[in-house]
């Protein structure tokens, strides 16, 4: 059996499910953060608006993750994207265990959400630290 296939892989979830099966903490974030860092900024760029270093050098650019389709992606079909793979990216299951391709995404979804943040969206005391220094209008 190939690893990462669904028999065993106990982080599964259906391509149109946006379940998560993990609790999301600072460990996961960080863990997701460190593993983004090393499989994916190469052609996603650090900031995941798909202007790596792979790109840069001529490769077909991969799409923002901040384009509103992929922001209204289930996480399941991020996770099956990372899984198997989608259009030039290879599938990753034998490079990323299925904890650490969770882990990734939900880092995805935190740089999604720190491009899309409204202000009205923060907690209170951030919201009054940014109208104190004139950053939120």
């Amino acid at each position: 059996m190939a690893r990462g296939s669904i028999d065993s892989d106990a982080l599964f979830v259906p391509k149109d499910s946006n379940a998560f099966p993990l609790p999301i903490t600072m460990e996961l974030l960080q863990r997701g953060q460190e593993r983004y860092n090393i499989f994916c900024t190469p052609c996603h760029g650090l900031q995941g608006d798909g202007l790596g270093m792979v790109a840069m050098r001529g490769m077909k650019h991969p799409p923002s993750y901040h384009q509103d389709r992929l922001r209204q992606e289930p996480n399941g079909y991020i996770y099956d994207v990372v899984t198997n793979g989608f259009g030039a990216m290879y599938g990753y299951s034998a490079q990323i265990p299925p904890r650490d391709r969770w882990a990734i995404i939900a880092y995805v979804r935190a740089l999604q959400l720190s491009r899309n943040a409204r202000v009205a969206d923060l907690p209170a005391d951030v919201r009054e630290k940014l109208m104190a220094q004139g950053a939120a209008k």
